[in-house]
């Protein structure tokens, strides 16, 4: 399993606008996704600072997010809220308890 992890810094007082964007829009094509297997959001109201963990079956399939153009299309949807651009990493999960 693949994990991706999104750090991101939301606009004062648009926590909850960022959210509303990821529950309606990005989560329902995550889940088209293949080998998607699940995602976490979370952040720190007060600063604005966010995380955003999704998790993949496979390498290739966590890399497809990018090939694809999801990714980008996706991240587009925040650039009304978000102070600048986000940063991401991708990691091999060793562990899951």
């Amino acid at each position: 399993m693949y994990a991706r992890i999104i750090t991101s810094q939301t606009q004062p007082g648009k926590t909850d606008e960022a959210t509303r964007i990821w529950n309606e829009s990005v989560v329902p094509i995550l889940r088209q996704q293949k080998g998607f297997v699940g995602a976490y959001m979370v952040g720190d109201r007060a600063t604005g600072k966010g995380v955003v963990m999704t998790l993949w079956e496979g390498e290739d399939d966590a890399q497809a997010i990018d090939t694809s153009g999801v990714y980008q299309r996706s991240i587009a949807l925040f650039a009304q809220v978000l102070a600048g651009p986000p940063t991401r990493e991708q990691y091999e999960v060793l562990v899951k308890v």
